[in-house]
């Protein structure tokens, strides 16, 4: 596994890597933080993933998880903010305060290559909804009122 953040303070590196622990995917891979990375390196890592884990409490859009799925990769995500209405059935929840929560969910991912496939489709179609910029804009007034 590895732990891409888009943080290099040690408090987000030092809480990661404790929650990591706990986890029984540690007991079977080698997980590597990572720290910062670029653009580019983002999309490769995305692109060679079984899956994309984005337990974000404060998402406005899902953008990293779209992206994700753009280039294939099935995502589990949290069950708050506008994650769930964006994403819809092309993506599994976790609750993110409860690791062990996203943990089943991945393995289970990992264990069900039709699972995966199932959700790989949906994410591609997911993307192709918003992929036209006239929805885009559609969309975002309807969130946010005027542009």
């Amino acid at each position: 596994y590895v732990i891409a953040t888009s943080r290099s303070d040690e408090a987000c590196l030092d809480s990661t890597r404790q929650a990591s622990q706990g986890l029984t995917m540690t007991d079977y891979f080698d997980v590597i933080f990572t720290g910062p990375i670029s653009e580019d390196e983002k999309y490769v890592l995305m692109q060679h993933a079984e899956v994309f884990i984005y337990p974000s409490l404060y998402e406005g859009f899902a953008y990293p998880c779209l992206e994700a799925m753009s280039v294939g990769t099935s995502v589990v995500t949290s069950t708050v903010s506008a994650l769930p209405e964006v994403l819809g059935d092309a993506a599994l929840y976790a609750n993110p305060w409860r690791p062990e929560s996203i943990a089943a969910i991945v393995e289970e991912l990992l264990r069900d290559q039709n699972l995966r496939n199932n959700h790989i489709e949906k994410g591609r179609e997911k993307v192709k909804k918003y992929q036209d910029s006239e929805s885009v804009m559609l969309l975002w007034k309807e969130l946010f009122g005027k542009i």
